[in-house]
């Protein structure tokens, strides 16, 4: 039973995890350029045994969002990504809990 527990753990882990913004460091959302619109948001990972794997960027109606995936023993502990806004998106959601990091006025 163990031996098959840490099997599915290290599956579970090989396939990654989203970096939520409360475990975001130094998360930053910069606007880049206003026509077209592009948004610069960088950050650190806040988990100290994980790096990032891949920053994607989903549309989902009204709104684009980030995820940061996360990796056991990946090297690379900061990401940036640069995302072309748009003018029918209002906002940028960050992770799968889908905090608001970008707002138009």
């Amino acid at each position: 039973m163990l031996v098959w527990a840490k099997s599915a753990l290290l599956s579970i882990l090989s396939l990654g995890t989203v970096l939520e913004q409360h475990a975001t460091i130094d998360l930053k959302v910069e606007v880049r350029r206003e026509q077209p619109m592009v948004v610069k948001v960088t950050g650190g990972c806040g988990h100290s045994s994980m790096g990032i794997k891949k920053v994607v960027q989903k549309r989902e109606g009204s709104s684009i969002r980030v995820l940061v995936y996360l990796r056991v023993g990946e090297p690379e502990g900061d990401f940036s990504t640069e995302i072309t806004v748009p003018d029918d998106v209002r906002q940028i959601l960050f992770g799968k809990r889908g905090q608001v990091i970008f707002s138009r006025p």
